[in-house]
């Protein structure tokens, strides 16, 4: 007996989604958004992918999300402002991971930053994106420990390399310093120990490299 392929089914199946997504289109704001979120779950549920949290964000009301009170991670307020800058030019694209109940595992920056930054908070419908893990009272804490260690640390060398190309690909530096929150002294400093200082001397930073000839290089 002939197994049944999507082959077989795509025209007819495609076609009643796109009617369902055309007749949901029609649905006020929240019900538009509860009905996109029951038709991921139900996607979820047959999904191969079902046991990753990441296969079902859900959109909820910004302010069902809750700090966990045990997180250690401190954000300085020069990352913060990358992170809205960051945010605000290509959008949110990290879900926070969160219980059912709504108490955050990782990610209360971003959805400080979501929920508080008016451009944000406006483009946002005052919703936020979310994926749930299961856990008791220690996994949870433990998983919030494991998310902050597990995010990798800058190499200054290799961020240096980066500096390069971005330079080589026409970012300025004076564009370089607003999206990546780094002073032109920092900026020197990256240029500097990749060995293509000069190449990139400008006027701008004439003063910061007269600053720097006199500084140990780390």
């Amino acid at each position: 007996m002939k197994q049944t392929t999507l082959e077989d089914i795509q025209p007819s199946l495609i076609d009643r989604i796109k009617a369902i997504a055309q007749e949901a289109s029609n649905l006020p704001f929240e019900e538009k958004v509860n009905f996109l979120n029951e038709a991921r779950r139900i996607l979820h549920e047959i999904s191969p992918f079902n046991f990753e949290p990441i296969d079902f964000v859900e959109w909820v009301p910004a302010e069902t999300l809750k700090a966990n009170g045990w997180n250690p991670n401190h954000m300085a307020d020069n990352e913060r402002k990358m992170l809205v800058g960051s945010m605000r030019k290509y959008g949110m694209s990290q879900a926070i991971v969160s219980m059912k109940e709504g108490r955050i595992i990782d990610g209360w920056h971003r959805n400080y930053t979501g929920s508080t930054d008016p451009v944000l908070s406006e483009r946002m419908y005052h919703y936020l994106p979310r994926v749930c893990i299961e856990g008791d009272e220690a996994d949870q804490r433990e998983a919030t420990l494991l998310f902050n260690e597990t995010k990798g640390k800058h190499y200054v060398e290799k961020e240096g390399q980066v500096i390069r190309e971005l330079v080589e690909l026409g970012r300025a530096d004076e564009e370089l310093s607003k999206n990546l929150g780094k002073s032109s002294e920092e900026l020197v400093r990256l240029k500097q120990i990749t060995g293509i200082a000069a190449r990139f001397a400008n006027k701008e930073y004439s003063k910061a490299w007269g600053e720097l000839d006199e500084m140990e290089i780390r």
